[in-house]
């Protein structure tokens, strides 16, 4: 807060008033010739959001406006829906996502409200995905979306994502992985990089008794394409079963953390990757 604030807790007066006190106090009053009075007015507060009946109609909603606003040609329902629920088993949100034309994706969230559905993000801090699931496992692993962390799952592991994957995982709460063994499970690109170091970060703070490996794809698949995540992994692999892939990715080497971009000065070249352990503190 600012002096003002302080004048107008202290004198129990409004702002225009605490401006006049300050402008008698400094001699300058018959300089201050402006009407302040609109700051005391009301602010005008944010309309409501619309609470939908269920999960369908909200996403129904989302897909009207993405029609109205031309990113759908015409109102469908999402290619892919996931669900997240909190510890207790209740609907906390969905995530939906809808393909678009020239390989183009696009997510909305809605969110579960007392009265009904939301069109929105799920409130911070939000849980993970397949919660439930986390709760009960003594090893997790950490994809950065839904997708990937859906294909690791099939194989009889136990595997989460935040909401949103990379773009903003101090959102979520990390705390039910405390006293976990913890496998981060990158996207092979820089956002996968990022994402495993602000990850194993916020471990560090909301799980600290968690042991945390970092593995990366690129040891199994040395072509792994640019992007490529457990999910095109598992599809790159289809002719192997489940359990030949489980033991594949256990195989996988703990070749820790890369320094995040953001350690280097800005005029400094990003060093060539090289897949060997990196003391990032």
């Amino acid at each position: 807060r600012d002096g003002f604030d302080t004048i107008m807790w202290m004198l129990k007066c409004k702002f225009l008033e605490a401006v006049t006190v300050v402008a008698d106090s400094l001699g300058v009053s018959n300089q201050v010739s402006h009407d302040f009075s609109y700051l005391d007015k009301p602010r005008k507060q944010d309309k409501p959001k619309k609470v939908h009946r269920t999960c369908q109609r909200a996403l129904q909603a989302i897909a009207w406006g993405m029609q109205k606003n031309d990113v759908l040609r015409e109102k469908r329902d999402p290619d892919a829906v996931w669900m997240y629920n909190h510890a207790d088993g209740t609907e906390a949100g969905s995530v939906a996502r809808w393909n678009l034309e020239g390989g183009r994706k696009t997510f909305r969230q809605v969110t579960r409200v007392e009265a009904g559905w939301i069109c929105g993000g799920m409130p911070s801090p939000r849980p993970l995905y397949n919660l439930l699931g986390v709760i009960d496992a003594d090893e997790v692993w950490i994809c950065e979306g839904e997708k990937a962390t859906d294909a690791v799952n099939s194989l009889d592991l136990v595997a989460t994502s935040p909401s949103q994957g990379s773009k903003s995982p101090k959102l979520t709460d990390w705390k039910a992985l405390d006293g976990k063994r913890v496998v981060i499970l990158p996207d092979n690109d820089d956002d996968g990089e990022k994402f495993a170091v602000k990850v194993n970060e916020l471990l560090q703070r909301q799980a600290p008794t968690a042991t945390v490996q970092v593995k990366r794809l690129i040891h199994d698949w040395p072509d792994i394409p640019a992007k490529g995540d457990a999910h095109d992994w598992c599809q790159f692999n289809d002719a192997a079963d489940a359990e030949t892939l489980r033991d594949r990715l256990n195989a996988l080497p703990d070749s820790g953390l890369f320094c995040s971009s953001s350690s280097r000065d800005d005029n400094e070249e990003p060093p060539e990757r090289s897949y060997s352990r990196m003391d990032c503190n």
